[in-house]
């Protein structure tokens, strides 16, 4: 008889070894200040380039978001630069720039989920796992505080949408995935779908929502990283197939 073994998991050694390490000290801005005024030199934190989820520095020092988050994050800045003419106050203390939700409410959420994890001590969030089924219903209640109307497909992509009467135009679709590798940053894929759900809230809160022409639908793909079976983009290729069949059908 010949005996033969099979090659062991590195996704599963991966995770045996982040479960077995201590818990390090998380650094503040406080005590990287203060650390800093110690030694006579500023110090900041320096971005693990490993982790897609982690902010990146362009040569000028400067941080930057996330890629696939960005058309989010700009859709927010362009709100948020943009005072509102209408008068509305809604509770929010007359701040045009409605900070209690584009800044405060974003960064509370972007915690939120990221503490929804199937590690313990770090953040993995994979494709279909409990962790993610947790999410979504997280996510799917922003989405309705946003006045979106809601749904999962059959690839667990989860889809808000709002739809103008009467309208025929194509649709503006915004957002990231809510997948994560292992260890990973908060703000990967995160940050896309939340600054999306953000915008329209505020939209919707001063009554510009049902002033627009165009259907906007916010997407919270269910995978992108492909870590749990090593095939990445699932989520946004069955989006893309499936808007490619109805143009054919058309």
């Amino acid at each position: 008889m010949v005996s033969c073994s099979l090659p062991e998991d590195p996704v599963r050694e991966d995770k045996k070894k982040l479960q077995k390490r201590q818990p390090r000290a998380t650094a503040t801005p406080f005590s990287l200040w203060e650390e800093g005024r110690r030694k006579g030199r500023a110090v900041t934190p320096t971005p693990n380039p490993t982790h897609r989820g982690h902010a990146r520095t362009t040569s000028g020092g400067r941080l930057m978001a996330p890629s696939s988050s960005l058309p989010s994050v700009l859709l927010v800045l362009l709100l948020a630069s943009m005072p509102i003419l209408d008068g509305l106050e809604l509770g929010l203390g007359g701040d045009e720039l409605y900070r209690e939700i584009l800044r405060d409410e974003t960064v509370l959420r972007l915690k939120e989920l990221g503490k929804i994890s199937d590690g313990e001590g770090f953040l993995e969030r994979t494709f279909l796992s409990p962790a993610s089924i947790r999410a979504t219903d997280v996510i799917i209640s922003w989405m309705k505080d946003a006045g979106l109307t809601t749904w999962i497909d059959q690839m667990g992509n989860i889809h808000g949408r709002y739809e103008p009467s009467n309208s025929t135009d194509k649709a503006l679709l915004i957002g990231s995935h809510m997948d994560t590798v292992i260890d990973a940053g908060m703000y990967d894929g995160a940050l896309g779908i939340i600054c999306a759900i953000s915008a329209l809230k505020v939209l919707k809160l001063t009554g510009k929502l049902e002033r627009l022409t165009r259907p906007v639908e916010v997407i919270a793909f269910s995978d992108e990283e492909g870590v749990r079976f090593q095939t990445t983009f699932l989520g946004s290729a069955a989006v893309a197939v499936a808007i490619q069949f109805k143009m054919f059908l058309s």
